[in-house]
This record gives structure tokens, sequence and C-alpha cells, in this order.
């Protein structure tokens, strides 16, 4: 990733990338180079989940137990549609970090 210095008038960083990158690090967290924005954050994380996650907590409904955590409950539709491939395991697991 291409970095640049510190502007001595502004004691800001100076752009040297145009367009929008994603990095995945080894340890799974992710660092996000948006040129031209200098914080991001997340509002909401729960209405993040529901609209991100939409069919897992779609399928929440058909479990068993009202108090399903979606990990080892026997009788757990979101369980279940990874199992058939319903929903893509790496989604699912992504539901899981996210909801931590």
């Amino acid at each position: 990733m291409k970095t640049g210095t510190i502007s001595s008038s502004t004691k800001k960083g100076k752009h040297v990338t145009s367009h929008r990158e994603l990095f995945v690090l080894d340890n799974g967290g992710v660092f996000i180079d948006t040129p031209g924005m200098r914080e991001i954050g997340i509002a909401d994380n729960a209405s993040g989940l529901e609209t991100t996650f939409n069919a897992i907590i779609n399928l929440s409904d058909n479990c068993k137990f009202a108090d399903c955590t979606h990990i080892q409950e026997s009788g757990c539709a979101v369980l279940e549609a990874v199992e058939t491939g319903e929903i893509d395991r790496a989604t699912y697991e992504n539901y899981l970090k996210m909801k931590r």
C-alpha cells in the first residue's frame, strides 16, 4: 500500500491513493483505505446486522428455541441452512463475528 508524508503546514496526511480498497489482515480484522475520508464508524450495529444478514435473521424465526444462538443447538434453522448450502458458510461465520 502506498503511503505519503505528513504535511508540514497542516500536520495531516497527504493523499496518495485515489480509490477505496479493503485489506483483510492475518488476524481476521480489516483495514479500509478510503481516500478523502479521515474517519469512519458504525453508528448502529444492531440494525446493520438485520440489514446485512437478513436471510439469517428471517431463518432464525424457524429455530426450535427462541433463544437459539445458532452455534450448536438442535433444531436450529440457521445451522441447517448452512449445512444444506442455503446460507453460505462464510456469510454465517461473518454473522457470528459481527454478533459478538
